[in-house]
C-alpha cells in the first residue's frame, strides 16, 4: 500500500493538471462564445470538445486516485493500455476507402493526452520542465523505412505519427496481418523474458511479480515489485536494452520483501 507522502504528491500534481485543463476549456468557451459566424467557429468548437474530454479524464483519474490505493501512474498505465488496444482494433478493421471511424479518433486522442500526461508527471516527479515532443506527420510511409512482413516502422521512421490509412497500396489489409502480428508480440515478450532470466530473475519471480505488457510499435508496459532499488534498475535497463523495444513505461515499485504484497500474500497463504 502506498504511503500517505506518495498519495498526497500525486493529488497535487493531478490537481495542478485539473486546473489547468479547466482554464483552459474556460478560454476556448470564451473565445467561442465572442465568435459570431466566425471562420473560426467549428475549430473552437472541436477543441473545446476536446479540452472538456481531457478535463473528464483528469476527473476521471482524480476519482479513482482517491477510492484505491494504486499510484497515479498506474492508474494512468492502465488507461493507457485500455485505449491503445481500442484503437488498435479499430484500426485493425479498416480498409483503404472507408471512412475512418470516429471512435478510432476518440480513442486514439485519448491515448495520445495520457501518454503526455504520464511523461508531464515524471518530469513533475523529477522537479524538471516538462517540453512537448515534436510529432512529424506524414502524408505516407517512406518505402524505404517500412518493413513488408510486419507493417511497422523502422527505429528510423519511429519519428512518424502512424494512422490505419498510412498503409502502402501494394501490402494486405491490417486483418491479413493480425496472426504474424500475435506471434511477433509473443515472440518480443518472450524475449523479455530471457533477457530477464539471464540478468538472474527466476521463472517463478517473472511470474509473480512482474506484468509485462507487449504492445504493437515495440511499446511495452512492465508493472509490478523489485525487493531493491537494484533489481529495479536492472529490470529497467534490461527490458529497454532489447532490439525491438522502441518505448517503455515502468511502474516497479520498490518495496522490501517483508512488505511485498506478493511474497506477504504467499507466506499467509
Amino acid at each position: 500500500m502506498r504511503v500517505w507522502v506518495e498519495m498526497e504528491q500525486d493529488a497535487v500534481f493531478l490537481q495542478e493538471q485539473i486546473t489547468l485543463a479547466e482554464r483552459k476549456t474556460e478560454r476556448i468557451n470564451n473565445a467561442l462564445t465572442a465568435c459570431h459566424e466566425c471562420q473560426e467557429g467549428e475549430s473552437l468548437q472541436k477543441m473545446l470538445q476536446a479540452a472538456q474530454c481531457e478535463q473528464q479524464l483528469l476527473s476521471d483519474l482524480s476519482a479513482h486516485l482517491s477510492d484505491t490505493s494504486a499510484s497515479l501512474e498506474t492508474l494512468i498505465l492502465e488507461r493507457l493500455d485500455q485505449y491503445q488496444q481500442a484503437a488498435a482494433r479499430l484500426s485493425s478493421r479498416w480498409h483503404r476507402g472507408q471512412p475512418t471511424p470516429p471512435a478510432y479518433w476518440e480513442a486514439e486522442s485519448k491515448r495520445e493526452f495520457l501518454a503526455r500526461l504520464l511523461r508531464r508527471y515524471h518530469a513533475w516527479q523529477a522537479g524538471r520542465p516538462y517540453y512537448e515532443p515534436v510529432q512529424t506527420l506524414a502524408a505516407a510511409p517512406p518505402p524505404a523505412t517500412t518493413h513488408p512482413a510486419t507493417n511497422r516502422f523502422s527505429k528510423q521512421a519511429s519519428a512518424v505519427y502512424l494512422h490505419p490509412w498510412y498503409l502502402p497500396p501494394a501490402q494486405p489489409s491490417p486483418e491479413d496481418n493480425v496472426p504474424n502480428d500475435l506471434e511477433q508480440l509473443m515472440a518480443l515478450g518472450q524475449e523479455i523474458q530471457e533477457a530477464l532470466r539471464c540478468q538472474g530473475f527466476d521463472q517463478a519471480m517473472l511470474d509473480t511479480h512482474l506484468r509485462i505488457i507487449v504492445q504493437e510499435q515495440g511499446y511495452v508496459i512492465v508493472e509490478g515489485y523489485a525487493h531493491d532499488q537494484e533489481a529495479h534498475d536492472r529490470i529497467s535497463k534490461t527490458v529497454s536494452a532489447q532490439p525491438r523495444v522502441e518505448e517503455t513505461l515502468m511502474d516497479i515499485q520498490v518495496v522490501s520483501e517483508g512488505h511485498c504484497p506478493i511474497c506477504v500474500g504467499k507466506h499467509s497463504g
